[in-house]
């Protein structure tokens, strides 16, 4: 691919598809990566860019990369663009087809076997991965090296007719789950970030990895830890408990020492409660901030409308708290990513605080910066899963 013909590159998206591609176009612009052709056609987003299949370490909310091959296909195109791929392949074939935009186990699995028994009859060896089921996880590509020794198939059902792409790199999966379970600071009973959660906070704060950005509720360390781990040099974390911060300071090191290639970065966590940010750091010495704050004690069914209102009301204080100190200590257009929770009622509307707040955070000086505006309509993006009693709303604002 050159410079004067980008490849239409897909991103097979997350859960929360349209906070992934948030997270993917807050990425390009901070690395300031030209793109062209930007279209979110469900489960993908695709770009036509000059994009190396490695940032995919980078990114927390992206599945897999790929690079289109064909657009509005017919069944029959599709099949002979798949099996001249394969033609050309030098020794073994190995391939796996996943199919988007319509559950149909069975053609992928008559595709795979006509093409296999094509490339058999010219007399190539051929390994065909199907696991009954109309798509392939990251684990399978992964495990069946059908990046570094095959080839998998990405095709997508659309009204015009399929597209087609070839997979270049799936999500790091074991590298997150270490990062996530073998970490050695870890408090289940105040709650985790999760790192991939993480990973994307900080991508949509849009800091540059040389400016000074700050997690001012720090709790395990994973924002710190997921910044240096995509390149920022500059981190300071802060929490109000004392456990927070040696778990942090543990996880941290523990991380470095997994990567000595990352213990060039200047990072410090203290203990210092929001309310005196003010005191520590001086004005305008903070670029950006990327945190998920306290979200309140953990959730049963069983919870009272009061009771939870009255909670909101306690965290609502907490927020405002925090953001007159950020107006303190940020940059003039710096940027703060922030998780507000809203508490989830079986019989009824859930229980908010981002509308208790925000008029306030606007008198501050502290704009919505909306994520994805061309195809987000939301002011924050939600971040659920379906079990929870507690979503994160997920706000960018910046400093006017």
């Amino acid at each position: 691919m050159s410079a004067a013909n980008p490849a239409v590159v897909w991103f097979l998206l997350g859960r929360e598809p349209t906070l992934s591609a948030a997270e993917i176009i807050s990425f390009l612009r901070r690395e300031q990566i030209s793109y062209d052709n930007l279209l979110l056609q469900q489960p993908f987003l695709s770009v036509s860019a000059n994009i190396k299949a490695e940032i995919i370490n980078q990114l927390g909310g992206t599945i897999k990369i790929a690079e289109e091959l064909g657009t509005n296909l017919s069944e029959q195109a599709l099949l002979t663009a798949i099996q001249s791929k394969l033609s050309s392949a030098p020794g073994k074939i190995i391939f796996g087809i996943s199919l988007y935009g319509e559950n149909k186990t069975d053609n992928v699995e008559r595709w795979g076997k006509e093409l296999k028994k094509i490339l058999k009859a010219k007399g190539r060896s051929v390994r065909y991965v199907f696991k009954g089921e109309p798509t392939l996880s990251s684990v399978t590509v992964e495990k069946n090296s059908l990046i570094s020794k095959g080839h998998e198939f990405l095709v997508l059902k659309t009204s015009a007719g399929y597209r087609l792409a070839r997979t270049n790199a799936v999500q790091p999966f074991e590298n997150f789950s270490s990062r996530d379970y073998g970490r050695p600071g870890r408090d289940a009973g105040s709650g985790m970030l999760p790192p991939k959660l993480a990973m994307m906070l900080i991508n949509l704060a849009e800091i540059n990895p040389e400016q000074t950005l700050l997690d001012p509720f720090c709790g395990s360390g994973t924002i710190i830890s997921e910044a240096i781990l995509l390149g920022y040099k500059k981190l300071f974390g802060t929490d109000n408990s004392d456990k927070a911060v040696a778990d942090s300071q543990k996880n941290i090191a523990w991380l470095v020492e997994q990567d000595l290639s990352r213990k060039d970065a200047d990072w410090k966590v203290e203990l210092l409660p929001v309310q005196k940010l003010g005191e520590k750091f001086a004005p305008k010495s903070i670029f950006g901030i990327a945190t998920e704050p306290y979200l309140g004690r953990p959730k049963q069914e069983r919870e009272t409308v009061n009771a939870l209102e009255k909670e909101a009301g306690e965290l609502a204080k907490l927020y405002l708290d925090a953001f007159l100190e950020f107006k303190k200590i940020l940059r003039p257009g710096g940027r703060v990513v922030f998780v507000i929770p809203r508490f989830t009622i079986r019989s009824g509307a859930p229980i908010t605080i981002s509308d208790k707040i925000l008029p306030q955070l606007q008198k501050l000086g502290f704009a919505v910066d909306q994520m994805l505006p061309e195809f987000n309509k939301s002011p924050f993006l939600l971040y659920q899963r379906p079990d929870q009693l507690v979503a994160r709303e997920i706000w960018r604002f910046k400093l006017a």
